[in-house]
């Protein structure tokens, strides 16, 4: 019967264009209809006067950041939300899981406190836990199976020879904020070739940036990125980065997200699949948060712990390949750009990123030369791409 009336109302309630809402509605539902049975079971039909029942209202109380949660609290906050039931297997992996934190960093560890420390210990654990260490060690725990199969020297589930783990991960040769000069950073060495696969809209100071790579790439050496689409991915609702912003942003030496960037990639996050509006129109309004219902306090609570020194990984930018033109054609026109524009390639049917291949201007090419040639070669691709559009308005009118 749930499962018959939990179809029934996911279908009615796809017009929300939360899916859920309507899965946590439909298990309401059931629930109250399997209570009624119980009681006509215990105690029979009883006369009722056949009035309208009220549909529950969902009033939740805020919650506690995440963060300031233990792992414990987080986890049964996780299983107690109908919309993310699991089935019983999974439900015991988490509950391993949790046991194995839980047993490692002990019962009062906040979320917050997780640190590199503690996740370097998360990884060695994890590098030794045996594939079903229940039937191997079935009277320890996962943590003290671990450390018994290291101390045996047995095989982990996590294993570089079964995995593609820590182990196989490229060195770092440089560290750098991504603003400032890059060239004492790399001293004398020169590049013929860079790539940045979804990096730029991670950078606080793309102008910075650019200005950085330019200085260790040699003549003639090229730059390719891959960037997503804003309209998309999640960034689908943030406001189009402008000129201005990245100005600011350069001006100010921006070296970590700020506290106008951490906000915005938060509260302005929906919950949408790379490439999902290709399948179906996207509601933003009816279109949850990335960040669940706590998204906007989330956000403040970042943005104002920023201002402390707390780091947070933010996208500090969004593009349209369109938009993207417009804002290298500014930074091009204010001689603020030091790459030729090689190829571009805009975003593609069911695809989310677009492509943009730089070249590295030989040293006898004036600075005006370059800003003519640069703005030559935006400007035709932007007639490119406009034309693309008139054509695709044709074939859909």
């Amino acid at each position: 019967m749930a499962g018959v009336i939990g179809k029934t109302h996911v279908v009615k309630s796809l017009g929300t264009g939360y899916r859920a809402d309507a899965i946590r509605e439909a298990r309401i539902v059931a629930a109250e209809f399997e209570q009624q049975r119980q009681e006509i079971e215990a105690h029979g039909i009883q006369p009722t006067n056949p009035t309208a029942p009220e549909r529950p209202k969902f009033t939740p109380t805020p919650p506690a950041l995440p963060a300031d949660k233990t792992l414990r609290q987080a986890f049964e906050l996780f299983r107690t939300d109908p919309a993310k039931q699991r089935t019983r297997k999974t439900d015991l992996h988490y509950l391993n899981l949790i046991e194995l934190t839980v047993g490692l960093w002990g019962e009062n560890r906040t979320i917050r406190s997780i640190d590199r420390e503690a996740s370097r210990e998360l990884l060695d654990v994890l590098l030794w836990l045996p594939a079903n260490a229940e039937k191997k060690f079935p009277k320890l725990s996962p943590l003290a199976a671990s450390r018994m199969a290291k101390e045996k020297g047995l095989a982990g589930r996590l294993a570089a020879s079964e995995y593609h783990g820590v182990n196989s991960l490229v060195a770092i040769d440089y560290v750098w904020a991504g603003s400032g000069p890059l060239k004492p950073i790399v001293g004398d060495q020169r590049f013929d070739y860079v790539i940045a696969s979804h990096v730029i809209e991670h950078v606080p100071n793309p102008i910075g940036w650019f200005r950085g790579i330019a200085e260790v790439v040699r003549p003639g050496g090229v730059f390719n990125l891959a960037i997503p689409d804003q309209r998309f991915t999640f960034d689908i609702a943030c406001p189009p980065s402008s000129l201005g912003e990245l100005i600011e942003a350069d001006l100010l030496s921006y070296s970590r997200p700020s506290p106008r960037q951490i906000f915005d990639s938060c509260y302005y996050g929906k919950a949408v699949d790379p490439g999902e509006p290709w399948r179906r129109d996207v509601d933003l309004a009816s279109t949850p948060s990335f960040s669940g219902e706590i998204a906007s306090q989330l956000a403040y609570d970042q943005a104002v712990r920023s201002l402390s020194g707390d780091y947070y990984d933010s996208h500090c930018w969004a593009f349209t390949p369109r938009a993207f033109l417009l804002l290298l054609r500014g930074l091009c026109d204010l001689r603020l750009f030091d790459f030729m524009i090689k190829d571009f390639h805009p975003t593609t049917e069911d695809e989310f990123e677009f492509f943009l291949s730089l070249e590295k201007p030989r040293p006898e090419v004036s600075r005006e030369v370059l800003r003519l040639n640069q703005l030559d070669r935006i400007s035709a691709l932007l007639l490119a791409f406009d034309e693309g559009n008139r054509r695709l308005r044709l074939l859909a009118s």
